[in-house]
């Protein structure tokens, strides 16, 4: 014999199944909608179209390599992004940093008190370190040299 569940039962699996759907469904809708339009444009950088900020990503990859062109093979920079000191920010910048400027040395922006690095490289804001001369401008924030 048989057994089946009774039709209400049934009736209820598949309304809690269709609620799930439309919750994934509009997740998913709202996701699309913050990451932008579908292009089938090629991305300026590998993180143009990833993570919670691509614009922020892509501004960075782009000034890192901008700086990547000013910097004197074997110089010491830092990588600072004025407003986010914390050790994940920390710890972010100098691995984004170490990766886009192979031919220089990487320091993290925290030890620059005790050994200032040649060089600063400011992401999206001025640093406010009295020690550095300002030497250019490249998009995306502020490159300075060691007085």
């Amino acid at each position: 014999m048989r057994s089946s569940s009774p039709p209400r039962r049934q009736a209820a699996t598949v309304a809690w199944m269709a609620a799930c759907g439309l919750v994934l469904l509009a997740a998913e809708a709202r996701h699309l909608r913050a990451r932008g339009r579908f292009t089938f444009r090629r991305a300026a950088t590998i993180l143009s179209r990833t993570g919670a900020t691509p614009r922020t990503s892509e501004a960075a990859i782009l000034f890192l390599d901008a700086i990547g062109r000013q910097i004197p093979a074997g110089a010491t920079v830092a990588l600072l992004r004025p407003g986010y000191e914390g050790y994940q920010d920390v710890e972010d910048a100098y691995m984004a940093a170490a990766g886009r400027l192979p031919n220089c040395r990487v320091v993290p922006s925290n030890i620059r008190a005790a050994n200032p690095p040649e060089y600063l490289a400011s992401f999206e804001s001025p640093a406010p370190d009295a020690r550095y001369l300002l030497v250019s401008r490249p998009p995306g924030g502020f490159l300075y040299r060691l007085r």
